[in-house]
């Protein structure tokens, strides 16, 4: 006889959502298209939503902008707080789509970013793509501290001309993108800031970040700013713009 035994089984969920947005008829749109596949839960606002948090621990929220009390940006940056320098992956569902949107999103800590009125299919995919990026993040984190501490430890002795010497020689056995691109994160990190690199080349483009793979909200960001001036600051973060390079310093 067939086994049986499991044919009843709900399937596995992909991960826990949190659902953060005061219009009731948005809030329940994205449920019924995420609770198939997803642990669900729903606030109507930015404190509910830090409430909620502590007990729920979802793998992901989607957040509205516009809010009564504390916006959707204020939240963001709240919820990054409270995870003792952990990120908590946040996508940004709203009606607004502008540069400076995006980089307040970008600076309080969003991954991404879901353009009202929404399609279900884009959703979705956004959805999975930043949980397993959070994942893979997650798994690098160990190798970056170990990398971190050999980088640090290969340029305790050098000034800061001694790198740009180191850096300048090391381009020359350079053999491909992801190996220049960390130089140059390496070469920042010595002068006490982080940094995002774009590289632009005919077969294609590819960001590069100190944590890992690129979120695609990272991603956005350098396709609206590279076409700006060469040197575009924004608060404590500056965009240095070359024709097939982009930096992106954090903590200038």
């Amino acid at each position: 006889m067939p086994d049986l035994s499991n044919s009843d089984a709900p399937p596995e969920k992909k991960g826990k959502i949190l659902i953060v947005d005061d219009d009731p008829i948005t809030l329940g749109m994205l449920e019924i298209n995420l609770e198939d596949d997803f642990e669900v839960r729903t606030a109507d606002s930015g404190e509910t939503c830090l409430e909620i948090v502590a007990n729920f621990a979802p793998d992901l929220v989607l957040l509205d902008i516009e809010m009564p009390g504390i916006d959707g940006y204020e939240t963001c940056r709240r919820l990054q707080e409270g995870r003792d320098g952990q990120p908590l992956p946040v996508i940004f569902v709203s009606s607004h789509d502008t540069l400076d949107e995006r980089l307040k999103a970008y600076e309080s800590g969003g991954m991404d970013f879901v353009i009202k009125p929404f399609e279900a299919d884009e959703l979705i995919v956004k959805t999975e793509k930043a949980i397993n990026l959070e994942e893979e993040r997650r798994r690098m984190a160990l190798e970056k501290d170990s990398m971190q501490q050999m980088a640090m430890n290969f340029l305790t002795n050098l000034g800061e001309s001694g790198t740009v010497l180191q850096f300048l020689r090391n381009c020359f056995t350079c053999s491909d993108y992801p190996a220049l691109a960390k130089m140059i994160m390496g070469a920042m990190q010595e002068y006490g800031a982080t940094c995002l690199v774009q590289i632009r080349v005919p077969t294609g483009t590819r960001t590069f970040t100190p944590q890992g793979p690129a979120s695609p909200l990272e991603e956005s960001v350098f396709g609206m700013v590279q076409g700006l001036e060469r040197i575009f600051q924004f608060k404590s973060r500056m965009v240095v713009n070359f024709e097939h390079v982009s930096l992106l310093v954090n903590d200038m």
